[in-house]
C-alpha cells in the first residue's frame, strides 16, 4: 500500500494502479493493522479510486470524454466496493468510503451534464447517490428535478413529491426543498384536465 502512494505520488500512476490492486485483492480478512485506524485493503481501494479519478480528469480536461468516463466508471467500481465492504463489516462507521462514492457520483452527474448526455443517466447517478447517502439532501432535490421535468402523469407527480418530502425532512430550512415541495402539491391538487394540459398530454 504505502508502495502505491510512493507512485501516486511520483505521478507514476500505472504502478501505483498495479500495486493498489495487489493489496486490496491480498487483504482478505481486512484487519486493522497496528497503527492504523483502517484495513490496508479499504485503503487501497480508496487510493486506487482516486488515482483513477485524476487520470480521467486529465482526459476530461483533453477532450477525452469517452476515455475520461471509462476511469471514471473503474474508480466508481472500487468505490463501490470499499463503500460495500465497509458497510458489511465492523467499519460501518468509517465514513470516508461513503464521501468518496458520493464525491464521484457527483462527479459523473456533473460531466453528463456538461457532454449534454440524457438527463435518464444524469438522473440514474443522483439515485445512487441517495441510495449510498439517505441523507444527502441535495440527491434527492436534484432527482426529483429531473422526475419533475420527465413527468407525464399524476403517479409520477407523487414521485417527484415523495422526493421532495425526503429532502424538506431532512432539511425543513432548505428553500429550494419547501419551494419545490408546495409547487408539485400545488399541481397534484388541480383537476385532472388541467394536470394533463401541464404535463403536455394534451395540445
Amino acid at each position: 500500500y504505502y508502495v502505491g502512494t510512493n507512485y501516486q505520488a511520483s505521478r507514476r500512476f500505472d504502478d501505483a494502479i498495479g500495486v493498489y490492486a495487489r493489496a486490496a485483492a491480498a487483504d482478505t480478512d481486512l484487519i486493522i493493522p497496528p497503527f492504523e485506524t483502517v484495513p490496508f485493503g479499504i485503503q487501497a481501494r480508496l487510493q486506487l479510486g482516486r488515482t483513477y479519478r485524476q487520470l480521467c480528469r486529465v482526459q476530461f480536461e483533453n477532450d477525452g470524454y469517452d476515455d475520461g468516463m471509462a476511469l471514471l466508471e473503474l474508480a466508481l467500481d472500487v468505490l463501490r466496493e470499499a463503500h460495500s465492504l465497509v458497510e458489511t463489516t465492523s467499519l460501518r462507521g468509517y465514513g470516508d468510503a461513503r464521501a468518496e462514492l458520493i464525491s464521484g457520483l457527483s462527479y459523473k452527474a456533473t460531466m453528463l451534464r456538461r457532454a449534454r448526455r440524457p438527463e435518464q443517466d444524469v438522473l440514474a447517478a443522483y439515485e445512487e447517490m441517495t441510495a449510498v447517502d439517505p441523507n444527502d439532501v441535495a440527491a434527492w432535490l436534484d432527482a426529483g428535478h429531473i422526475r419533475r421535468r420527465a413527468a407525464g402523469s399524476r403517479a409520477d407527480l407523487e414521485t417527484v413529491e415523495a422526493y421532495y418530502l425526503r429532502a424538506y425532512e431532512l432539511d425543513p430550512r432548505d428553500i429550494d426543498a419547501h419551494t419545490n415541495l408546495l409547487s408539485v402539491r400545488q399541481d397534484l391538487q388541480r383537476p385532472e384536465e388541467d394536470l394533463a394540459i401541464i404535463l403536455g398530454d394534451t395540445p
